[in-house]
């Protein structure tokens, strides 16, 4: 789309230098500068929970708080901060700018900066001072370094906190995803330099030049420096290709006067060879180059030689473009923080259409500029800028810049006479010596079988730039006249796919020998179900004897989505139940079969009218971790009992604490507990049937909903463990709490997994009418979790499986609903509960008036809900006491 800007020197509002990427910069952390370890110790002077702290853990932080003698004024851990570029005592740190550090790292108390902690008690440091990444800030970005030329070099030198584990970093583009991943992982035990080399951008991110590095940290590590690029500290060797008398061009006296260059000029013939050209670090072809024969030479020597091209010409004589001459002197950038335009001046200006900032660069005085289309292998090319007003047209564009980069800038004779930026010249040799690689040939392609009933589909994939895969099925060897590789092909009969590949700088490769085979597949099994009732027997059988039978309630052919069949199996609830074989002997995993199973007369509830998600417990943290006693000293009453010998026993009833604590978690829920403890539980629900590695489905059946409704991350109930005096354990009192009344009939879903293998984690669902009494509670449900152990090889594991229960409640009066913990439970985690309704079954919630009710409620000290005006005298609302007056 046109964009119409009015743009004259008169309407300029701002001019600027773009902050941009830089061909080479260093981070060095073993040397904090005075002013940043005097802005850090202000910032742990003035608090321990906020800024810099010289506390590590939070849970030792606070009013009044000192740090031990072993951190005070020698390492400083950042508490909270806003991400980007990090400050201490309101003053930027000059060592890590540039650096661009993620919101959620900072405010994780993981960050750290060392000035003088060569050592702690897990092990002796290379160095007093370097920057920590603790290891706390799991699945999330600890910085960015912005716009890195793509393949640049990367080096780091870097420990492990912990000098007997391998820790450190992984760098990645676009996200923290495995496929988004560049280069090997670098987890050193002590002090190693590591330098990311040549490395390329992950499939499917587009090439622009230049990308932001994501550090990710394996573990806790220490960063002693960081340096992107080379400081060579020599000249760039450059080789002006020209045409006629080369006294005459503009391009080499531009260049010659750059005292950074070293050029040499050489005249534009047909017979030059990449030989001639191959030591240079870049080639310029000058615009005076007008021969058909040597224009034709340097396009097929271009992919092998970081070019510069500053000679529109040549684009239709290649088939990669056609030329047309502009009305304007600026170029309007599509990317102003590109190393190409460091240190240029801009101009800042503003899209009328769409209110963004542009930022234009000014090209000449008064003359105006030859722009191009982009054709053939440049078709998908990075657009860096385009004429001021013509958005369809290219200015500058860049190609393959990670291999022998190719860049073009339309600095003709004409323009660079009237030029107003030509150091832009400098920045692109410098961009393009960086991408100089080693003409070698292009890596076999790669390959993947897909296995179907005797027949066999072939992908063929290469990473090179514009690949072009050539194949045979004969046997021979292929060349670039053999079957083109468009997409996967099948065959039916076993033979050696043969193919090579070619690419945009990479001559032909090798040739990949790909033997292919050819499988036949397994039986689908038979479904059979008997309904008897509200019941319903599903049979599974299998023509293949010794196979192993797979099922699941999810419609997945994956076998760890899927439960091993093992006998028949009964289902209460409306299913579509997928069987398969497994893989087994030389035949493939058969197709899957399908059966619906509908029970007559079973209600679905399935219209969510409230929702629980036990992540909301981490905003409160953990509360009475371990619990405390239940009980005071004071004696309530006394009985005096016989013992078996005939003699007076005395047992005492004691008063309980003035305990309770309320916290309000969303609009429908809040958590309870006398003392009984509340954990916040970190833990990914994932969906391998059965596996104690992680939170699993423990069946197929809690895997049918669950693949949807459960939620990551758990509140806990702790398991009870203080006694009071007499030697009692206390007693359960932690519960989960609508605030609101539900209409029935409803059911209620939760989802929950046990923490140990040997004592079951039960809860109890109850409703009631009229919660200020505790009477009043009726017990609608039991959930009991697995008990058994999980064995790996030898060692016993924990059976941390999830499980999904439910409870129905069949009356249609308003109740308030509670999940308990029970007496002798053990440690048990709640991720998600569902207040759930019949299908399409409107004002499932009670009255606005009751809802608000249950908003506002107050508790006496023994946690009965007050209604009405509470008497004068000390209650709890919001979990936090008041005095009633």
């Amino acid at each position: 789309m046109k964009k119409i800007i009015t743009l004259t020197i008169l309407a300029l509002t701002a001019m600027l230098t773009a902050a941009t990427a830089q061909t080479h910069r260093r981070w060095d952390f073993t040397h904090w500068s005075p002013a940043t370890v005097a802005n850090l110790m202000a910032d742990a002077a003035a608090s321990s929970v906020e800024g810099w702290s010289d506390i590590e853990k939070k849970a030792d932080a606070g009013e009044g708080k000192v740090a031990p003698e072993a951190t005070a004024g020698k390492c400083f851990w950042l508490t909270d901060a806003e991400g980007g570029e990090l400050k201490a005592n309101g003053e930027v740190i000059t060592e890590l700018v540039g650096l661009d550090f993620g919101a959620t790292y900072t405010n994780n108390r993981s960050l750290a900066i060392a000035i003088d902690y060569p050592s702690t008690a897990l092990g002796e440091y290379a160095g007093p001072q370097y920057l920590w990444l603790g290891g706390g800030g799991k699945n999330m970005a600890c910085f960015t370094i912005p716009n890195v030329m793509v393949g640049q070099k990367i080096t780091m030198t870097i420990e492990s906190h912990k000098p007997s584990d391998a820790r450190g970093v992984e760098l990645y583009v676009g996200s923290i995803a495995a496929e988004n991943k560049i280069g090997d992982s670098f987890k050193p035990t002590t002090l190693e330099t590591y330098t990311w080399e040549n490395w390329t951008l992950p499939e499917g991110i587009e090439n622009t030049g230049t990308t932001d590095i994501i550090v990710y940290n394996t573990s806790g590590c220490h960063i002693y420096n960081i340096e992107v690029g080379e400081d060579t500290g020599k000249k760039r060797t450059v080789a002006l290709l020209y045409g006629g008398n080369a006294a005459d061009d503009l391009a080499l006296q531009t260049l010659t006067a750059d005292a950074t260059l070293d050029v040499t000029p050489i005249e534009a013939t047909a017979t030059l060879l990449l030989d001639d050209l191959d030591n240079y670090d870049a080639v310029v072809l000058s615009s005076t180059v007008t021969d058909v024969a040597a224009i034709a030479t340097l396009g097929s020597l271009r992919p092998f030689l970081p070019m510069l091209n500053l000679n529109p010409l040549v684009y239709e004589q290649w088939g990669l473009g056609q030329t047309i001459e502009t009305e304007t002197t600026f170029a309007t950038l599509t990317n102003a923080s590109h190393a190409l335009f460091a240190g240029l001046e801009l101009i800042e200006d503003i899209d009328p259409e769409t209110e963004q900032t542009l930022y234009v660069l000014p090209l000449t005085n008064l003359k105006t500029f030859t722009a191009v289309t982009l054709q053939g292998l440049f078709a998908g090319d990075a657009v860096l800028a385009y004429p001021h007003q013509t958005e369809g047209l290219t200015a500058i564009h860049a190609h393959n810049m990670s291999h022998n980069g190719y860049l073009y800038i339309p600095y003709t004779q004409t323009t660079l006479a009237d030029a107003v930026a030509p150091a832009i010249l400098t920045n692109a040799i410098t961009l393009l010596a960086s991408s100089k690689a080693t003409v070698t040939p292009a890596p076999k392609p790669s390959h993947s079988l897909e296995y179907k009933k005797l027949n066999t589909v072939v992908t063929l994939k290469s990473g090179v730039p514009s690949p072009q895969i050539f194949y045979t099925l004969d046997g021979t060897t292929p060349t670039t006249e053999s079957t083109l590789y468009t997409e996967p092909f099948s065959v039916s009969t076993a033979l050696i796919v043969k193919a090579v590949v070619m690419g945009d700088g990479y001559p032909l490769s090798e040739v990949a020998d790909i033997p292919v085979d050819i499988k036949d597949m397994a039986d689908s099994p038979l479904i059979d179900v008997a309904y008897s009732g509200s019941e319903a027997q599903v049979t599974i059988t299998t023509t293949s004897p010794g196979a192993e039978v797979w099922f699941n309630l999810t419609g997945s052919t994956s076998t760890a989505r899927s439960q091993l069949y093992t006998e028949p199996f009964t289902l209460t609830t409306n299913a579509t139940v997928t069987a398969f074989v497994g893989e087994y002997e030389a035949f493939l995993q058969s197709e899957a079969s399908t059966k619906e199973v509908t029970i007559a007369g079973v209600q679905t509830y399935s219209e969510v009218i409230s929702k629980f998600e036990g992540s909301t417990f981490n905003s409160v943290g953990n509360v009475l971790n371990g619990g405390y006693n239940y009980y005071t000293e004071t004696v309530v009453s006394s009985t005096t009992l016989k013992d078996i010998q005939g003699g007076d026993s005395i047992v005492n009833t004691y008063q309980p604490r003035d305990s309770m604590v309320v916290y309000q978690l969303s609009d429908d829920w809040h958590v309870r507990t006398f003392g009984q403890g509340i954990y916040y539980t970190k833990a990914t629900a994932e969906h391998n049937v059965g596996s104690a590695k992680g939170y699993n489905p423990a069946t197929v059946v809690d895997d049918q909903l669950g693949s949807t409704e459960i939620t990551n991350n758990a509140m806990q109930f702790q398991v009870v463990s203080k006694k009071d005096l007499d030697g009692r354990l206390d007693p359960p009192s932690v519960s989960l709490e609508s605030t609101r009344a539900f209409n029935g009939p409803f059911e209620v879903s939760i989802y929950y997994s046990g923490k140990d293998y040997n004592t079951a984690h039960v809860l109890d669902i109850l409703v009631s009418t009229d919660t200020l009494n505790a009477n009043s509670w009726t017990k609608i449900g039991e959930l009991t979790s697995l008990s058994q152990p999980y064995y790996d090889g030898s060692s016993e594991k924990s059976f941390r499986v999830w499980k999904r229960g439910a409870a129905v409640y069949s009356e249609s009066q308003p109740v308030f609903v509670k999940v308990a913990s029970v007496e002798n439970a053990k440690d048990v985690n709640i991720f998600t509960v569902l207040v759930k309704a019949p299908a399409a079954v409107d004002d499932a919630i009670s009255s606005p008036a009751s809802v608000a009710a249950a908003h506002s409620a107050t508790y006496d000290l023994q946690g009965r809900r007050i209604s009405g005006t509470p008497q004068h005298g000390l209650y709890i609302r919001n979990g936090k006491k008041y005095y009633a007056k």
